[in-house]
């Protein structure tokens, strides 16, 4: 159990011998094992902390990519509410205003919006109107993730920004 332990024992018992022979002193002998048996540990030591400061990293790391997503921030993958003229003043106002707004094209069933000032899109007012999504790929552009209704909304929305 302890068969690890015997370089040490050894190195300690080793110590205790009397006289060596003329010309060699003790020290001399077990100068370079005792100096092997530090730079051993010393790297055990290096490799333990290693692994020990890999794993704390990597911990709070998965703690820091969890989502955490409140009940009532739970949507369904499609629109649930089907009177698209009442959603967008909302959506207007989450996108920061109709002077925020650059262009308008839908793909598959997302609206992308092209965006003038980043920081004025305000993504709780979007969640809140009942969007299941959003995605933000660059600073001047957001992704509504909107279903099948992608390009109705698309039209009504463009409605609403030529009477301005």
């Amino acid at each position: 159990m302890f068969d690890w332990l015997m370089p040490f024992f050894y190195i300690l018992s080793a110590t205790e011998v009397a006289e060596a022979p003329s010309g060699f002193s003790i020290e001399q002998v077990l100068q370079p094992p005792l100096l092997y048996a530090c730079i051993g540990g010393l790297i055990l030591f290096l490799f333990l902390l290693f692994l020990l400061l890999r794993f704390l990293r990597k911990r709070r790391h998965k703690k820091a990519l969890e989502y955490h997503i409140d009940e009532k921030d739970k949507y369904h993958v499609r629109l649930e509410a089907k009177n698209l003229s009442a959603l967008l003043p909302p959506l207007l106002e989450g996108l920061g205003g109709k002077e925020n707004i650059q262009s308008l094209r839908s793909e598959n069933r997302r609206l992308k919006v092209g965006i003038k000032d980043y920081d004025l899109v305000k993504e709780s007012c979007i969640r809140e109107a009942g969007f299941p999504g959003l995605i933000r790929p660059r600073k001047d552009e957001v992704q509504i993730i909107v279903g099948e209704d992608a390009d109705e909304l698309k039209n009504r929305l463009g409605q609403e920004l030529s009477l301005s």
